[in-house]
């Protein structure tokens, strides 16, 4: 069975509209997942790919198998005439950028690191000054 986000999300919602009355359960839903809708966006954005950390949840970054499985995934729904050539032919481009950005640089390289938080906003291999 696949949880999806937005499910998760209402379910958190309906457990605290007792503490928080005045905020709509859909407010609640959109604070709940915009956050992993900026990583997506951010990610995308770049020419390089970063590394993003959230304060108490991980660090997100895009995986070589998820980006091969996508472009499967994208082949099948052109063979089976679910999507446009136009729009297989970009998020292929897409995706074959993302796979050679993670063959030619992987990571370990000095990327960049978005904090979302922002009592700590230092990149990795730096170190805070006191």
């Amino acid at each position: 069975m696949k949880i999806h986000t937005t499910d998760l999300a209402k379910e958190f919602a309906e457990k605290v509209k007792e503490q928080f009355p005045e905020i709509p359960q859909e407010d609640i839903v959109t604070a709940c997942t915009n956050i992993f809708n900026f990583i997506r966006h951010h990610i995308r954005s770049r020419k390089e790919l970063p590394i993003v950390r959230i304060k108490r949840l991980g660090k997100f970054y895009v995986s070589p198998g998820r980006i091969l499985n996508l472009l499967e995934i994208n082949d099948n729904r052109l063979k089976h005439k679910a999507i446009l050539e136009e729009t297989h032919k970009q998020a292929r481009e897409e995706l074959l950028f993302m796979y050679d950005q993670l063959k030619n640089h992987g990571y370990n390289s000095n990327k960049e690191i978005v904090f979302i938080d922002e009592e700590d906003t230092t990149t990795e291999g730096e170190q805070k000054s006191a």
